[in-house]
């Protein structure tokens, strides 16, 4: 038997209906200068080594993140400004994350307003992503030409008409408060919860009272420094039972101006415009700005005014307020469980610099005689002796004593000083000293806290980057 049979791999594999016209198609190669090149036909032996060799290549495909790990390595560069930049050209699956920290927190000055509502109107879906403003443009008009205040004004409301998420203003300048800007703030009041002024000229009662009115998640209220009260027309408060109802409020932060410029009837307007018997922490200040000769009746008349559900309070005045012959009641502040005499440093929010030194509150003795309560668990003072002469306020220590024997105070459970300035080891000694029943007890504490510098900041924000106010500056 001559039969001669051809095994199965030398048979060809390609199909004798594949047609000319397909196979031209998939080999077609066009060169540099565009001219088509028509390659020769191949026999079907080179055909069938060419897809063997085909079928033996894998391609390997780097490994994908996942999203959330994606966006996580994005969380820790929130504040490397080019390099978020960077991310959200990457690809669309970065740019959530990126415009995140790029606009969450917005700083608009006069020069940086009409760049940054160009940035709006060219990318609307921007808007969502800013949570936290802060202006920085002055509204009175002694400071800028009218027209152009005007102008400004207008595109401050345009930017804010764009921002359906912001929950935070800062308004770290004086600011006077008129219907104008009523009507351009206004602009955020369907998601705002947190106001702080650092400056204020109430110019019109009823123009403050109802822009807070209408924020109706407002929960923060601040007034970091004094709050000028200088009517122009001088409108009368409201009796008891007219115009609108009280605000509920849960912090309050707020700086309470001397008698001579208006302490009384400034109190008299929160207690009316807010129900200051629900606030729960309460930071008062007093004298940090303009020095009284007189005695601080506003924070009398403010601490009276709170209730029961107050759970944290803080407390700055000058080392020698005098306040013996002020009256106030905190008998109603039956859940108050921390007291702290903090110093008297700038506010985060506000880049004035205060005027005096603060050293011990020698009046801390006096207030702590007149709690009646017996919530309270920790008391905190901060210390900030910078030479020999300060260490005369170390006397007003060992007088604290007292009222922290009384019953009212058999619960407390820690008594903090904290050590800004120098003399360390001579403070922790003389406390020990002066305080044998307190330290008998096991309840007194020291933290030293160094100097804030820049060097110390950047430091900071490295190691510590969700304690770091994060502001962008658009430019």
């Amino acid at each position: 038997m001559d039969e001669t049979f051809e095994s199965d791999s030398e048979k060809p594999i390609a199909s004798p209906r594949r047609s000319l016209l397909r196979k031209w198609r998939d080999s077609l190669v066009f060169n540099k200068s565009d001219a088509p090149i028509f390659p020769t036909e191949r026999s079907p032996v080179e055909e069938t080594e060419t897809r063997r060799v085909s079928r033996s290549v894998t391609i390997k495909v780097a490994p994908k993140l996942p999203p959330e790990l994606c966006d996580r390595i994005i969380d820790h560069l929130c504040y490397d400004r080019r390099t978020l930049s960077a991310c959200a050209l990457t690809c669309r699956a970065w740019l959530p994350a990126s415009r995140l920290h790029l606009f969450r927190h917005v700083r608009l000055q006069n020069p940086t307003i009409p760049s940054f509502l160009a940035i709006l109107t060219a990318n609307p879906a921007i808007g969502p992503y800013v949570e936290d403003v802060m202006i920085f443009t002055g509204s009175k008009g002694f400071t800028i030409p009218e027209i152009d205040q005007m102008k400004m004004l207008q595109l401050l409301k345009e930017v804010l008409d764009r921002l359906p998420a912001v929950k935070s203003l800062r308004i770290p300048v004086f600011f006077r408060i008129s219907v104008i800007e009523t009507v351009i703030l206004a602009a955020l009041s369907k998601s705002l919860q947190a106001i702080y002024f650092s400056g204020l000229f109430i110019t019109d009662v009823r123009a403050l009272s109802d822009l807070l009115a209408s924020f109706p998640h407002l929960q923060s209220v601040s007034f970091s420094n004094e709050a000028l009260w200088l009517p122009v027309v001088r409108t009368p408060l409201p009796k008891d039972g007219q115009g609108a109802a009280a605000l509920p409020l849960r912090h309050l932060r707020v700086s309470v101006p001397p008698r001579e410029h208006g302490a009384e009837n400034f109190v008299k307007w929160l207690g009316w415009r807010f129900t200051l018997s629900d606030v729960r922490s309460a930071s008062i200040r007093y004298g940090e700005l303009f020095r009284s000769r007189g005695q601080p009746s506003g924070v009398g008349l403010l601490l009276s005014k709170l209730g029961p559900s107050l759970e944290k309070l803080e407390v700055v005045m000058p080392r020698d307020v005098r306040l013996k012959s002020t009256h106030w009641d905190l008998s109603r502040c039956t859940k108050l469980k921390h007291i702290a005499f903090p110093g008297s440093t700038r506010f985060k929010d506000c880049p004035v610099v205060r005027s005096g030194q603060y050293f011990f509150p020698a009046w801390a003795a006096t207030f702590l005689s007149r709690v009646k309560t017996d919530s309270v668990r920790s008391i905190s003072f901060t210390l900030n002796f910078q030479s020999n002469n300060d260490l005369r306020d170390l006397a007003s220590i060992e007088e604290i004593a007292l009222p922290l024997s009384r019953p009212e105070f058999r619960q407390l459970t820690k008594v903090e000083f904290k050590i800004v300035g120098r003399f360390e080891l001579q403070i922790r000694r003389f406390i020990k000293e002066e305080l044998p029943e307190l330290y008998a007890r096991g309840i007194v504490s020291f933290m030293t806290v160094k100097p804030h510098t820049r060097l110390h900041a950047h430091a900071h924000r490295r190691a510590h980057p969700e304690m770091a106010l994060r502001v962008i500056r658009i430019a």
